[in-house]
C-alpha cells in the first residue's frame, strides 16, 4: 500500500494492484480510479477496508509501474544523480513478487532475447530440484571461443544471486588486455554433478577450448575442470572473489572521497 501523486498532482491510493482517489470532500473514503467501477475502499484509522468488490481483476504490474516512474520523476528533480543511477536505485526499491519455489519462476518470451532480440537464454533445465539458468548471446559465446585465456567466479551473495539460488557463476574471456563476464549461470548448488552440468551446457556451445583457465578454488570445480579440460592448463585463485574486490575498491575509493572533502 502506497499513497502517490497522480500526472495531475492529485493524491491516489495504490492498494492490492487497484487505484483509488479521494472521493469528494472526503479524507478516509477513496473510489476506483476507473469510472465504469463503483467500488470504493474506507480508512477506518488504521487500515483500508474494501466495501465493494471491482467489477475487473486487480493489476499489480500497473500500479508497480506507477510506482517506479514515480520514483524516477522525483529523483530525477531532487538529485544530481545520472539517469543509470536513478533508474538502478528505483529498481532496487521495487516490490516485486518473489518466488516461493523453482516452480514459481517462469521466464516470459521478452526476456529470453537480448535488445538486438537475438537468443539470450542459453539454457532452463527447469529442474525442481536443482534448477539452472545459463545466459549467453551468439556473439559473446564466439568471443569466448576466441579468447585463449578465461577465468571463472562466483559469488553468494544474497543480492546477487536471485532468491532460491545458490551462486551466480560468470564465466569469463580476454578481449583486447581485458576480462569481460560472457556467460551467466545461476545456480542453486556447489555439488560437482551440478558444475559438471553447466560446463557441459556451455562447452557444447563453443568451438574452442582455452589454453588456460584460472578458477576459484572449489573442489567440485577443480575436479570438473580437469575432467572437461583435460587439455587445458588451469591454476586457482585463493583470493576473494571478483566481486568482493570490486566491492573493497569501491569502498575504499568512497573512504578517500569522504577523507578529501
Amino acid at each position: 500500500m502506497s499513497i502517490v501523486k497522480s500526472s495531475k498532482n492529485k493524491d491516489q491510493l495504490l492498494l492490492d494492484g487497484f487505484r483509488y482517489t479521494r472521493a469528494k470532500e472526503s479524507q478516509t473514503v477513496g473510489r476506483c480510479c476507473r469510472n465504469i467501477c463503483a467500488d470504493h475502499v474506507r480508512f477506518d484509522g488504521t487500515i483500508y477496508i474494501n466495501v465493494q468488490d471491482h467489477i475487473y481483476a486487480s493489476n499489480a504490474e500497473e500500479t508497480i509501474a506507477m510506482e517506479f516512474k514515480l520514483k524516477i520523476v522525483a529523483s530525477a528533480t531532487t538529485s544530481h544523480y545520472p539517469p543509470r543511477r536513478i533508474i538502478h536505485e528505483a529498481l532496487l526499491n521495487i516490490p516485486l513478487p518473489r518466488p516461493n519455489s523453482f516452480d514459481d519462476i517462469y521466464i516470459p518470451d521478452e526476456l529470453r532475447v537480448a535488445n538486438s532480440g537475438s537468443r539470450f537464454l542459453l539454457s532452463d533445465n527447469e529442474n525442481n530440484s536443482d534448477r539452472m539458468i545459463i545466459l549467453s548471446s551468439d556473439d559473446d559465446l564466439d568471443r569466448l571461443s576466441n579468447s585463449d585465456y578465461s577465468h571463472t567466479d562466483g559469488t553468494f551473495k544474497a543480492r546477487i544471486a536471485p532468491q532460491l539460488f545458490h551462486q551466480l557463476y560468470t564465466i569469463h574471456g580476454i578481449l583486447c588486455g581485458r576480462s569481460l563476464p560472457l556467460v551467466y549461470c545461476i545456480i542453486s548448488g556447489k555439488s560437482e554433478e551440478i558444475h559438471d552440468e553447466m560446463f557441459d551446457v556451455v562447452l557444447k556451445h563453443i568451438s574452442q577450448r582455452p589454453k588456460s583457465i584460472t578458477i576459484e578454488y572449489e573442489k567440485a570445480v577443480l575436479n570438473v575442470i580437469k575432467q572437461k579440460l583435460p587439455m587445458t592448463t588451469h591454476s586457482v585463485r585463493q583470493g576473494p572473489s571478483v566481486y568482493e574486490l570490486i566491492k573493497d575498491l569501491q569502498m575504499e575509493q568512497h573512504a578517500n572521497l569522504i577523507m578529501a572533502e
